[in-house]
């Protein structure tokens, strides 16, 4: 059975599908969610667990993974690799313009790109 404070804070930040259809589905039964499938309308599945890859992508953009160690509990650096899921839109942010790149490289003498 799945917690149902965590679904229903699903279904209130408009994640989830509202308790009317829960309940139309029968995956609400007498106060309870009894199913974990198609609770949110685009087929994802998210459980309590979920929110460990939010948490630690979220918080790579704004820190290093040896500091997020001290936040998430863990002690290798490859457990925040395993939950960052950066996208594509984060890593091509992170990466600097070329031009300015190349130009911080250059000695003056060359000249700017």
């Amino acid at each position: 059975m799945v917690k149902t404070a965590y679904v229903m804070a699903l279904v209130k930040a408009g994640i989830a599908h509202d308790k009317k259809t829960l309940v139309e589905k029968g995956y609400w039964k007498g106060g309870h969610i009894h199913k974990t499938k198609n609770l949110i309308p685009d087929g994802r599945r998210l459980v309590i667990h979920s929110l460990r890859y939010t948490y630690v992508t979220l918080m790579s953009r704004n820190m290093d993974a040896h500091n997020l160690l001290k936040l998430t509990g863990h002690h290798s650096t490859m457990m925040i690799d395993y939950y960052n899921r950066t996208n594509l839109d984060m890593a091509l942010a992170s990466i600097p313009d070329a031009a300015e790149a190349t130009n911080d490289l250059l000695p003056r003498s060359i000249g700017k790109v």
